[in-house]
C-alpha cells in the first residue's frame, strides 16, 4: 500500500499493538509518529478504522 501523509496504520510493538500516523513521505521512505498502544490487534484495528474514517471493520 502506498503511504500517504495523515493516514493511520497499526503494527505489533513488543507485547502490544501500536497505532501510528504517517507524518512524512519522501523518496527514501515514510516517517511515522506513535499515537497510541493497545493490548489487542482488534482494538488497534478498530482505532485505525475510526481515525481514517473507514467506518467499522467487516470482521
Amino acid at each position: 500500500m502506498k503511504e500517504k501523509v495523515g493516514m493511520y496504520h497499526y503494527c505489533r510493538r513488543f507485547t502490544a499493538w501500536a497505532v501510528y500516523k504517517c507524518t512524512e513521505v519522501n523518496e527514501r521512505g515514510a516517517s511515522f509518529s506513535k499515537v497510541a498502544s493497545y493490548a489487542t490487534r482488534e482494538e488497534a484495528r478498530n482505532e485505525v478504522y475510526r481515525l481514517n474514517g473507514w467506518g467499522t471493520p467487516k470482521n
